[in-house]
């Protein structure tokens, strides 16, 4: 139940990783970026429920985070973890792939209001385990773009991707579902 709050003009760094909820037992800790001048900028890879579960990200109202790799649940006890990238001008870039569902179930990534995730490849449900994940895009100028691959149910079952109400997403290498 730890939260991490980045507001006005506030800027975090990290020369390696971000973990939020890294151990099986951190659990429902969260990171929220709230103003157009909050970034975080990590020098590699960003994790919403390393081992944890019901961790939560979310980037709003303009916020920035810019990472390599990112993914929600890595591992089979990282259930529940949720993204949430919200309103215009809100950017959650990733320099390489974004995976939501890395063998954990039940993770989460929702683009709203205008927003926008990038990534090179893009995942839903990566490994047996990784079931129940979802994406959903959803409101005019919402955007999930991918530079590469994307990938619905990669092994993993019961798993959706969800483009509503003139959200948008694209690829521009293949597009697999259930592959």
């Amino acid at each position: 139940f730890t939260l991490l709050v980045l507001s006005d003009n506030a800027l975090l760094t990290n020369s390696t990783h971000g973990v939020i909820g890294r151990n099986a037992t951190a659990q429902s800790n969260e990171v929220q970026l709230l103003s157009a001048t909050a970034r975080w900028l990590l020098g590699n890879n960003l994790f919403v429920g390393s081992n944890g579960a019901f961790n939560r990200l979310v980037v709003s109202n303009g916020a920035f985070v810019n990472n390599n790799n990112g993914t929600l649940g890595d591992s089979a006890s990282s259930s529940n973890n949720f993204a949430l990238v919200t309103g215009s001008g809100s950017f959650w870039t990733n320099r390489g792939g974004l995976t939501v569902g890395n063998f954990g179930p039940g993770n989460q990534l929702i683009v709203s209001n205008g927003a926008r995730v990038e990534n090179f490849d893009g995942v839903v449900a990566n490994g047996v385990s990784s079931s129940n994940n979802s994406a959903l895009v959803v409101g005019s100028g919402s955007l999930w773009t991918n530079r590469g691959d994307l990938t619905v149910g990669f092994l993993g079952r019961n798993n959706q991707l969800l483009i509503s109400n003139g959200g948008r997403v694209t690829h521009n290498v293949n597009g697999e579902v259930g592959l």
